[in-house]
């Protein structure tokens, strides 16, 4: 029985010992894993970017397997760190120092594309908001942009949207959704007044200025993603209302079915810097 004991201590010892051996290794391996799907995935958008792959190629081909192949590396650096506290008492932190980044690295990345596919339900299925839904503001100059980065929604408004099988009506969509989603009333704010203001909370938000029309009371920019690159374009409207000023803004992404809530999230930094102070 004492033999049996000793000989299956001896076991653990030598397993441990391998483990201690080869950690150096196990930890550089599971690092590289997590490295390698953080990379494949950032590498989607550069892709697609650069026109060497398709938007659905990127999204689903490219990031999908960037985000197992980060997933599988953050579960190697678990296991590493794991050893690294099992076999390195005294010396566990600074071991498990290169597994623990690509822990945090890889939950990072995958979390990412995981948070905004659990969000999405969360988001009106469309890709453009109108503070205004039955006179929405019309693009402009903004046109040819659109045309040149050949953009696959159409410039003007669509109520209708087809997804599939479903026919979603749009204004119905963004009034269910996004309820706050309302014209900008400035009393006693002159037009005149009232569009140079606008034009300032453009530029504070960091939107690109296409065209500035005070006689028109018209404003289009657009706002470029850094990962995609995807554009989104925006076009205001200034016009006189009693003793004051009503602005309407429309955001509208060039390409996709949905945008995540990209366009509302952007009319609200909007609104809020329009009437700051």
């Amino acid at each position: 029985m004492a033999d049996a004991v000793h000989t299956s201590n001896m076991g653990d010892s030598a397993q441990g010992s391998a483990l201690a051996r080869n950690y150096r290794t196990i930890a550089l391996l599971a690092f590289a894993v997590a490295a390698i799907g953080v990379i494949t995935m950032m590498s989607s958008g550069t892709l697609y970017r650069m026109h060497i792959l398709p938007l659905g190629l990127a999204l689903q081909g490219v990031l999908r397997w960037g985000a197992y192949i980060a997933a599988a590396g953050a579960a190697l650096c678990l296991v590493a760190v794991g050893i690294a506290f099992a076999q390195f008492k005294g010396d566990a932190l600074r071991r498990a120092a290169l597994p623990l980044i690509g822990l945090v690295v890889g939950l990072v990345a995958v979390g990412t594309p995981t948070y905004m596919r659990y969000m999405g339900p969360a988001w009106a299925p469309i890709h453009e908001i109108s503070t205004d839904l039955d006179n929405p503001p019309p693009f402009v100059d903004i046109v040819p942009l659109r045309a040149s980065t050949n953009a696959t929604n159409p410039p003007e408004y669509v109520t209708n949207l087809k997804r599939g099988d479903l026919i979603i009506n749009v204004p119905d969509a963004q009034r269910k959704s996004y309820p706050d989603i309302q014209p900008v009333i400035l009393a006693n704010v002159p037009p005149a007044e009232a569009f140079n203001r606008a034009v300032e909370a453009v530029k504070d938000i960091g939107l690109t200025v296409v065209a500035a029309k005070p006689e028109e009371g018209r404003i289009e920019a657009f706002e470029r993603s850094n990962w995609f690159g995807f554009y989104d374009d925006v076009v205001i409207r200034v016009a006189p209302q009693d003793n004051g000023s009503r602005i309407d803004i429309r955001s509208k992404s060039r390409v996709g079915g949905g945008d995540v809530g990209m366009n509302t999230l952007r009319i609200r930094k909007y609104v809020k810097a329009l009437t700051a102070g």
